[in-house]
């Protein structure tokens, strides 16, 4: 019976294998390799001076928090963006053009490029719930994202979200705050927005030369032949 369980198990992790390289996405190939033969990692973490999960959690807020930077507190930025924007919106760029492409397919394709299996963000939805929901849900959000280009205003949920702690290190001392790092759980709409802003604005996106880092298509193996 013992036995069973862990031929299924293997099988299982396999199958997940072989679906992620059918993708053509090694790296969620390669993350279920590293699930199968991961080490078992001691779940019994303290942090010093933390009684239960509600310090565990202000801890952790302290530390994040100090390292947040307001972005609207920078007055110079903000009157900088203000003039850019004003002067786009004169010339009619972002009402004609970029509202033109709000189209259905492009938004269906958005939603159909969210990544399985993630958190859900503070609005409890994941990209499952988007991806299987009913079609006129894409008339919605095409109607939404036509809104917001029009208006320049976007909700104030998409400013939201959820910061959990992620071990950097799992071979280091896990008791220790500074291995960890914080990831931001966004609402899944505010997902789709984004990429269809990335969509829409793909042309006039420029990054250095050498932004290897979030960038489609390159890597580490770029950077390490850069390097």
């Amino acid at each position: 019976m013992v036995l069973d369980r862990l031929c299924f198990s293997m099988k299982e992790k396999y199958d997940e294998m072989w679906a992620a390289y059918t993708r053509k996405k090694p790296k969620d190939s390669w993350k279920a390799r590293a699930a199968k033969y991961k080490k078992i990692v001691n779940a019994n973490v303290k942090f010093d001076g933390c009684m239960d999960e509600t310090d565990v959690a202000n801890r952790f807020a302290d530390k994040f928090s100090a390292v947040y930077c307001d972005s609207s507190a920078d007055v110079d930025a903000v009157s900088k963006y203000s003039d850019l924007y004003a002067a786009f919106k004169a010339e009619n760029m972002l009402s004609e053009s970029s509202c033109r492409g709000v189209s259905v397919e492009m938004i269906d394709s958005c939603i159909r490029g969210l990544n399985h299996g993630k958190a859900c963000g503070p609005d409890n939805l994941s990209a499952e719930h988007i991806q299987c929901a009913h079609p006129s849900v894409v008339v919605h959000l095409k109607l939404l994202f036509h809104l917001i280009i029009s208006h320049g205003y976007v909700p104030d949920k998409f400013g939201s979200g959820v910061i959990i702690p992620l071990v950097k290190n799992r071979a280091a001392d896990l008791n220790d705050m500074d291995n960890y790092r914080g990831i931001t759980l966004v609402p899944i709409i505010s997902k789709v927005f984004e990429s269809f802003m990335l969509s829409v604005c793909r042309d006039v996106l420029r990054t250095d030369p050498l932004q290897f880092g979030f960038t489609s298509g390159v890597g580490c193996s770029e950077a390490i032949f850069a390097l």
